[in-house]
């Protein structure tokens, strides 16, 4: 950075935090800009505090704030100054339904840029996703409950659980997420089939290089390593184990429901590590009650932090059933990087008046280039 900035000219950048930093230094930070941590609770004293600020950025850890950017006309709350002042909302997670992205376009003359965490949180939440497919595949809960009541095998000698080499797994939405949880099933023997808009041929080819090199290991019973499900419910009725990675829109909003369930194998387990609510809570209750499909392994609830009260209940005499409580990203190492990437954001687009490194999809519009100059 050149020398004949004022100190004064870059801390005029003010930025107003939902919650502060867990990994980084807010000293170092405040080299950068000035900001100020919202102190109260709820929607209604967070956009006074706005208001009263007028920030340039927002920084949004919406998992911490019990409240949301969204629905609730926070855009129309905001008196017109503020508005006017907001250039960027940098919302700390990848999924950004806790934000109206739409309103964030259209509220001012000029758009506010929202931008989210992708990428950053693949590892941890694929990890994630294979914990809960071991753990209700293998019917782990119950043998450890059984062992920590010293109680070591008994009762248990003959339950047994299923491998996942040579099953199909299904996944919904091959992003990010979904592509690195393909290649950790790859290696545990497994089958891909996916389902998303659009067929991903560059991602089926590095998968299958993957899968090739694993397939000595057996399990894919020469059928193909990665095969696209343009109709989703082909998907539904071939996999044994069915994951979720898309992002909750209105679109996605219940996107597997009572007819989706209807059609899945009886020995179907459905994982999630996405959104609660792509998946309507009521009539997986009723499918796991009525045995129309084995299992299932939950991060993520439609009305979390609130489980069904009947969820729970099945799970604790279904095996078959793993449940954390969205734990997904919940390590040092993504935390820090989720942290990084928006600070990295808010400086790019205010500081340097560039481009952000990750808008959320619906605003990458606004910063489209032609090629040449990138």
């Amino acid at each position: 950075m050149s020398h004949h900035h004022s100190e004064s000219t870059i801390r005029s950048y003010k930025i107003f935090m939902s919650n502060g930093f867990a990994y980084h230094d807010e000293k170092e930070f405040e080299n950068k800009f000035s900001f100020k941590v919202f102190d109260g609770k709820g929607l209604e004293n967070f956009v006074s505090q706005v208001n009263e600020y007028k920030p340039d950025g927002l920084y949004f850890v919406g998992w911490k704030s019990q409240f949301k950017l969204s629905n609730d006309g926070f855009f129309a709350k905001l008196s017109k100054e503020a508005k006017d002042n907001l250039k960027i909302i940098a919302n700390h997670g990848v999924g950004y339904d806790n934000v109206d992205v739409q309103a964030a376009l259209t509220t001012k003359d000029k758009p506010i840029i929202v931008t989210h965490t992708p990428d950053v949180v693949s590892d941890a939440t694929a990890d994630t996703a294979m914990i809960l497919m071991l753990n209700a595949s293998r019917k782990t809960r119950v043998f450890e409950e059984n062992l920590r009541q010293v109680k070591w095998k008994s009762g248990y000698e003959t339950l047994m659980g299923h491998d996942l080499k040579g099953k199909t797994l299904g996944i919904i939405g091959m992003g990010s997420i979904g592509t690195k949880t393909a290649m950790r099933a790859l290696s545990f023997g497994m089958r891909i089939v996916y389902h998303q808009r659009n067929q991903r041929k560059d991602v089926e080819e590095k998968l299958t290089r993957v899968g090739q090199h694993l397939s000595e290991m057996g399990g894919y019973n020469n059928q193909p390593i990665v095969e696209y499900c343009k109709n989703m419910d082909d998907l539904l009725k071939e996999s044994d184990i069915i994951s979720i990675h898309t992002p909750l829109t209105e679109s996605t909003r219940h996107l597997i429901s009572k007819k989706q369930f209807e059609m899945m194998k009886k020995s179907c387990i459905i994982i999630n590590t996405a959104r609660g609510a792509v998946i309507h809570e009521k009539y997986l209750v009723e499918a796991l009650k009525s045995n129309k499909i084995a299992g299932c392994g939950l991060d993520v609830f439609e009305f979390e932090p609130t489980i069904t009260q009947e969820l729970l209940e099945l799970a604790s005499i279904n095996p078959c059933i793993s449940l954390l409580p969205h734990i997904g990203t919940q390590t040092e190492e993504t935390r820090f990087d989720m942290e990084q990437l928006c600070i990295e954001n808010l400086h790019r687009v205010l500081i340097e008046s560039k481009d952000p490194v990750t808008p959320v999809p619906e605003h990458k519009q606004l910063f489209a280039r032609t090629e040449t100059q990138k």
